[in-house]
Parts: structure tokens; C-alpha cells; sequence
């Protein structure tokens, strides 16, 4: 009677407490501003638990600028797609009250909201990058049973944390994509 009790309990708790889990393939395409080299940028990934690429591919298109990542990546609904960050290093002064050339990191974040599992057909489309707009966040919202992406943009001045809310992941580890 026991193991009976227990076999029903095992079976009930795997229909009622489990997760929902999936695989897509995502591909994004990347627009930078002329004044930012695509063919200096460091591709990095968050590591993220709940959603984990599976396979990536890095294409820089040099004649536009731009760069397409695309793959395949496993998920956990709801938690959201990894943020992305784009890097390259240049020389500059130090700043306006000094002569020194230091080496300088600029870093460009792409924020994924809550929700947004992968970006499959492209879902973040028209995503711009510049100096002045180096980070961005995506989230998404339904009207009419339709699924709306918002881009917004922040500058670096702005505190971001505050704009990113909880969407905005540190992490301590990351992958290079490029």
C-alpha cells in the first residue's frame, strides 16, 4: 500500500509541478552606426541558467555594418534570452584636461525582457547601435492576441539599472561568441 501511495504520488507530481522547455533557432541581425569597426567587435554572452545556447554562428557583414548571430538555444519558459554585449578598444586622451593616450573599452549592451525566450524570425528587428544609444532593452507585449517588441535605447549618462528594471543580469562569467 505504501509503495502504491508513493508510485501515485511520484506520477501526480511529475504531471502538476513540472516545467515547460524548449528549443529554437534565433537569428538576430545587428545594425552599428559607421564610427563603430564591426570587424574590431569582442561578441560576448551571459551565461544564464534557464536558457543556454545550444550552437552559435557569428556573420559580419563590413558593407553594412552590421553583424548577424544566429544558432540554436534551450529554454525555460519564461526566463528570458541571454544578454549580449558587443565590445572594441580604440585610443583615446585620457580626458579633455589631459595629453594622455590611454586604451579605451567601449561596450554595448542588448538587454532581452522578461518573456522573450529566443528571437526566432528575427523578433528584435531594427536594433541600431551608436556611441550615444549603446544600450538596449527589448520586451514585448500582447495587443489583440498579437505580439508587440519594443526597442528602446539609453544613453550612457542614463542610470540604467533604473531603465532596465529587472531585466538588466549581471554575470561573472562569460561566453565569447567572436
Amino acid at each position: 500500500m505504501k509503495n502504491l501511495v508513493l508510485f501515485i504520488f511520484i506520477l501526480f507530481s511529475k504531471l502538476y509541478f513540472a516545467q515547460a522547455s524548449g528549443s529554437a533557432n534565433f537569428s538576430l541581425k545587428i545594425n552599428f552606426e559607421k564610427n563603430i569597426p564591426v570587424d574590431q567587435l569582442e561578441i560576448f554572452c551571459n551565461i544564464k541558467d534557464g536558457n543556454t545556447l545550444k550552437s552559435v554562428e557569428v556573420k559580419i557583414d563590413k558593407a553594412n555594418n552590421s553583424i548577424i548571430i544566429s544558432g540554436i538555444n534551450h529554454f525555460i519558459i519564461p526566463v528570458n534570452f541571454p544578454t549580449l554585449s558587443f565590445s572594441y578598444t580604440d585610443k583615446s586622451k585620457l580626458n579633455e584636461y589631459s595629453e594622455q593616450i590611454i586604451e579605451r573599452k567601449h561596450i554595448f549592451y542588448l538587454v532581452t525582457g522578461f518573456g522573450i525566450t529566443s528571437y526566432s524570425n528575427n523578433n528584435g528587428q531594427n536594433i541600431r547601435f551608436s556611441k550615444e544609444l549603446p544600450n538596449v532593452l527589448i520586451t514585448s507585449e500582447y495587443q489583440d492576441k498579437n505580439k508587440l517588441y519594443r526597442i528602446q535605447y539609453f544613453t550612457p549618462d542614463c542610470n540604467i539599472y533604473n531603465y532596465f528594471d529587472e531585466n538588466l543580469e549581471i554575470s561573472n562569467s562569460v561566453l565569447k561568441l567572436k
